[in-house]
């Protein structure tokens, strides 16, 4: 993993299974907004899954918020759609998770 670029921050990633039986790399881009004890992270990046067959499965990031950053038991979130996607055999599966993150 290394950090690429620092504005904006982005982050890439390559990792190998065991066995070398899947590849899991991409990179996170973020932006982030927020109030006085709070704050909101919208994730832009993209990840892949590789297995040894050769199927591939795209991944993205959902959203996240931060909520009792100063006061308060600090709690994170995950909010928005996580879309898994293989190209190649037409699959597709999306998990919506809380609510949506208004931008």
């Amino acid at each position: 993993m290394e950090q690429t670029s620092h504005h904006p921050p982005v982050s890439n990633f390559y990792l190998l299974g065991p066995n070398n039986l899947f590849k899991y790399y991409g990179f996170g881009n973020y932006k982030t907004g927020g109030g006085i004890n709070s704050m909101k992270v919208y994730n832009t990046g993209k990840r892949w899954v590789e297995f040894k067959d050769g199927q591939k499965i795209y991944l993205n990031y959902c959203n996240e918020v931060y909520n009792n950053a100063f006061i308060g038991i600090m709690r994170l979130e995950s909010i928005g759609e996580i879309l898994f996607k293989d190209e190649k055999n037409g699959f597709e599966l999306v998990i919506k998770i809380g609510g949506n993150i208004k931008k």
